[in-house]
Formats: structure tokens, sequence, C-alpha cells
């Protein structure tokens, strides 16, 4: 079952246990604007690899059978495992954050 309650500080713990080539820093660094939100940016730039090698992260033309668009399908249901998803903010820049951002209201920029 899905933990929703693990809080930014808990996912990073868990992160950098499962995947640790993975580069993180909370989503409040990333701009002002999600000072106040639960999340973990993050990028491709570094390559960051599954416990097994391939790329978490794959740009061009993934392998449909392996990425669900840039994203490793192994990664995609670890986080959901834990009640967590991705959102894409460009080319090599990702956030991971609860299922509980997606049902927020739009912010007027």
């Amino acid at each position: 079952m899905a933990d929703a309650r693990l809080d930014t500080e808990q996912m990073m713990h868990e992160l950098r246990i499962v995947f640790p080539t993975l580069w993180m820093r909370p989503l409040r660094e990333f701009s002002p604007r999600f000072e106040r939100s639960e999340g973990i940016w993050t990028g491709s730039d570094d390559g960051p690899e599954m416990p097994g090698g391939m790329p978490i992260f794959a740009m061009g033309c993934p392998d449909p059978d392996e990425y669900d668009g840039p994203v490793h399908q192994g990664f995609i249901a670890w986080l959901k495992g834990r009640g967590w998803s991705w959102d894409r903010w460009d080319e090599s820049t990702f956030f991971l954050v609860p299922d509980s951002y997606f049902d927020l209201p739009a912010e007027a920029e």
C-alpha cells in the first residue's frame, strides 16, 4: 500500500538508499514559488541509474518497453508504491512529488 505520508526528507532518504546516483534537492530550493511544497527536484544530466544500471531518465527515443516517456517504468513503479509520482519541468529537470501535488489548484503566475 502506498504511504502518502512520506514527506520530502523521508522520500529523499529512501531515494538515496535505492538510487544512490540520483542527484536531488528539495523542491522548495528550486524556486520561491515552491517554498511550501512537498517534493524533490532532480535531473537527467548526471545520468542517474536504476539498481540494474539502466538510466532512470532516457532522452531521445527510449525503448517503450522500459520507459514511460523519458522515465524508467521501474522508477515510476517505485515512486507509485510510496504515493509519489513525477512531473517534467523542462528537457532535463524533473519533479518528484506526492500524488496529492496533482490535486492542488493551479497557481496564477
